[in-house]
């Protein structure tokens, strides 16, 4: 099993970004969605976010607002191919 946790800086707030990228034997068989959330700069609240995580091992970021500015990845957990 694979389980990230903590928050990662989000960096550019465009749908469909890698965020980060696993190395060949923490990728998944399919790909994987995950709900997590993302904290907004402009008032502190928390929004909802998608993350996407692809065969290829690239984990993108949907549904960042220009002012989302860090990802929480506790949410992330799934067994690797």
């Amino acid at each position: 099993m694979v389980q990230f946790e903590g928050i990662l800086e989000a960096g550019t707030k465009t749908d469909g970004t890698a965020i980060v990228s696993f190395p060949t034997n923490l990728r998944p068989a399919r790909v994987r969605t995950f709900w997590s959330a993302s904290v907004r700069s402009s008032d502190g609240r928390q929004m909802c976010i998608k993350l996407e995580l692809v065969t290829n091992g690239n984990l993108r970021v949907y549904g960042m607002t220009s002012d989302g500015n860090y990802v929480f990845v506790d949410d992330v957990l799934f067994q690797a191919a």
